[in-house]
């Protein structure tokens, strides 16, 4: 005889049916498992996202203290080539004195100011004085030393608190 049909219909039904849901459960457990795969993954993605953002504004602001500390830079390069050309005036130096002027007003022209700390304006009109001025043997040299100490006079005037004086604050 045959052996399917010595075992009840019900019995080869119920087997069906266990298969059938081992199945299904095999899908609905694969499919839960995916799912818990992607949503960490998500998380992941999110946490490098959110990192890279932390990094980009960090970025940010170090390259704005790297401007400031820039046109510092450039300031004090101009302030004291200022200076050197009085020192080179007094010492009748004039041909020193008058490549310290340039110096100085090449300083000024690089300032670039992103962050509206410094009045523009006002440097670039000092730095066109400053680079139309000549010293001369024959002009009254007390005279010409009272004007590049006015040039210095009015770029401290031009330069906020905060480039004067040194920071001593460490960055992290």
């Amino acid at each position: 005889m045959n052996k399917i049909e010595d075992t009840p219909k019900g019995l080869l039904t119920s087997k069906v049916k266990l298969i059938a849901i081992g199945f299904l459960a095999a899908i609905v457990a694969g499919a839960v498992l995916y799912a818990f795969g992607w949503w960490q993954g998500s998380k992941s993605v999110d946490s490098g996202e959110e990192q890279i953002n932390k990094i980009n504004q960090e970025l940010q602001v170090s390259q704005q203290q790297v401007n400031l500390l820039q046109n510092r830079s450039y300031l004090m390069q101009a302030r004291a080539a200022l200076f050197e050309s009085a020192v080179d005036l007094d010492q009748r130096n004039f041909g020193m004195a008058n490549v310290r002027l340039q110096e100085a007003a090449n300083a000024l022209g690089q300032v670039k100011d992103g962050q509206n700390k410094l009045d523009v304006v006002k440097l670039g009109e000092l730095r066109q004085k400053i680079a139309q001025t000549n010293i001369n043997v024959a002009v009254n040299l007390e005279a010409q030393r009272q004007k590049i100490l006015s040039f210095v006079r009015e770029l401290n005037g031009l330069i906020p608190e905060e480039f004067k004086q040194v920071s001593t604050e460490k960055t992290q």
